[in-house]
């Protein structure tokens, strides 16, 4: 219902910033990744008219971290500079986390492990420093993802349960929850832990009734 009024003012009438971003993050639950796209690209123009900065940074690395998935991999470089642009000499915050975030899949994909173990800590770093758990288990999923690929099966299911763990806090985005969700559930995959899967699965069950999402 809250998604079908916005889209009928998204095509008739000016959205303001906010609802824009709203709008935007309701895009994933349907698989509409064009709709997702335009109302980011909205909403980041709306932030950065507003000279709300930090939110425009968010925008960007929303659209930067959707065009990896894509393969469009120049589109989602020039996104993250952009957002860098719009973080120059703001405070810290939870934004600042996920650029870090963020810049841990370029240094993945180039072969820097190191260099993106290193992004991850920073990021989980900041976002412990301005208490945002969503940004947390973003980067706690990306140690587990490492550390998965390193076959390091001590480490990687204390860092799965702390990820999930956070990504079902009250006040995380839906989009940052599913995000972890999925990602904890394909490293339990690759390690045949069906039952921590299933666990989990039953957990976010419960976060979707409590945030009414349907699945």
């Amino acid at each position: 219902m809250a998604r079908s009024r916005l889209l009928d003012a998204f095509d008739h009438d000016p959205l303001g910033a906010e609802a824009l971003e709203q709008l935007a993050l309701s895009f994933p639950l349907i698989s509409y990744e064009a709709g997702f796209l335009n109302a980011l690209e909205r909403a980041g123009g709306a932030f950065d008219a507003a000279g709300v900065r930090s939110a425009a940074a968010r925008m960007a690395l929303e659209q930067a971290r959707q065009r990896v998935q894509m393969l469009d991999e120049s589109v989602a470089v020039t996104c993250y500079f952009r957002a860098m642009e719009f973080l120059e000499g703001e405070p810290e915050s939870p934004e600042h986390a996920q650029a870090m975030g963020a810049l841990s899949f370029t240094e993945m994909a180039e072969g820097h492990v190191e260099g993106a173990r290193w992004s991850l800590h920073e990021a989980r770093a900041i976002s412990r420093r301005v208490a945002s758990p969503g940004m947390e288990a973003m980067a706690v999923q990306g140690l587990a993802h490492i550390a998965a690929i390193e076959g390091d099966r001590s480490e990687v299911l204390p860092l799965v349960d702390e990820a999930a763990a956070l990504a079902l806090r009250p006040g995380v985005e839906p989009i940052h929850a599913g995000y972890v969700y999925c990602a904890v559930i394909s490293i339990c995959r690759s390690l045949c832990g069906w039952g921590r899967a299933t666990e989990w699965t039953n957990m976010s069950t419960r976060y979707c009734e409590r945030e009414s999402i349907g699945g």
